[in-house]
């Protein structure tokens, strides 16, 4: 039997979130020494962040090395996140007065 996660500080975090965390055992029979990679396939919590490349990104304003720097950026985030919130700071939706980058962003949304 492999335990996996700890409950508390059994995992270093906090035990003011410790009702974030569980502890579960897993038995794995497999051949002694094999990897085994164990992952979460989805929950109802959304967990993400505001990804501040995306607009650039897809709407084509990156040069290739930049590109290939965001693609890997979001090939990690897909395996972490379910979620990621566009960024809406005025300053950058609206750089000149009364022209919002409207269109860039819904394509980024897409």
């Amino acid at each position: 039997m492999t335990k996996l996660f700890g409950k508390g500080n059994d995992m270093n975090i906090n035990t003011k979130y410790s009702h974030r965390t569980d502890c579960k055992t897993v038995k794995i029979n497999d051949r002694a020494g094999a990897e085994v990679i164990v992952k979460q396939k989805k929950h109802a919590f959304l967990f993400g962040c505001s990804e501040f490349t995306t607009i650039p990104y897809i709407n084509g304003e990156y040069n290739e090395a930049e590109n290939l720097i965001a693609e890997e950026r979001y090939e990690r985030m897909a395996d972490l996140l379910n979620s990621v919130t566009l960024p809406f700071y005025w300053g950058r939706f609206e750089e000149e007065r009364g022209k919002p980058i409207n269109e860039k962003t819904k394509k980024a949304a897409e």
